[in-house]
């Protein structure tokens, strides 16, 4: 919805129609499929777009996910209860991990390239509402705990951290 809002948003186009519905609850947040063609589309995402292979797994993980939350198979069910003796369960989880934090990759690239202002210190603010001169440059810089999930989940994956560094002004 970011990338539809960033998109249609203008001085002429206050309300975009599509996220408004969906606000209200007239529509529920878009398929898959229809998410990627608006990330492969915009002239906001469509360089960040290709660095991830979406074609390899994000549909197939969603539903892989969505089926462990909903318990939609009975051995899904099945491995919250530690009681019961399943043989794959410990690989089923490892599994869940992966598919998380590719999932948390995605969202934490495209955090810091559509609104990097959200992983701003408070430096800056700090220093002001204390009456102090802030520190020269403060103004950029990237909040510590920012810094350690960049560190941890976008930098191990170079592309994808090399296309950050060079867009985001942080």
């Amino acid at each position: 919805m970011e990338v539809i809002l960033k998109d249609k948003f203008s001085i002429d186009n206050f309300f975009v129609q599509e996220v408004n519905e969906w606000i209200q609850g007239k529509h529920r947040i878009p398929k898959t499929d229809k998410i990627l063609k608006c990330l492969k589309d915009s002239q906001r995402t469509k360089d960040l777009y290709p660095l991830f292979g979406w074609n390899t797994y994000l549909k197939k993980n969603r539903e892989l996910l969505d089926d462990s939350v909903h318990s939609n198979r009975f051995k899904l069910m099945l491995l919250n209860c530690n009681t019961v003796y399943i043989e794959d369960r410990v690989r089923h989880l490892n599994n869940c991990e992966i598919m998380l934090n590719q999932l948390f990759l995605i969202h934490l690239s495209f955090i810091f390239h559509l609104n990097s202002h959200y992983l701003i210190a408070s430096d800056y603010m700090d220093h002001m509402e204390m009456g102090m001169t802030p520190p020269e440059g403060s103004e950029d810089w990237i909040a510590p705990f920012a810094q350690d999930a960049f560190d941890k989940i976008i930098k191990p994956h170079l592309a994808i951290a090399n296309f950050i560094i060079s867009t985001c002004p942080l």
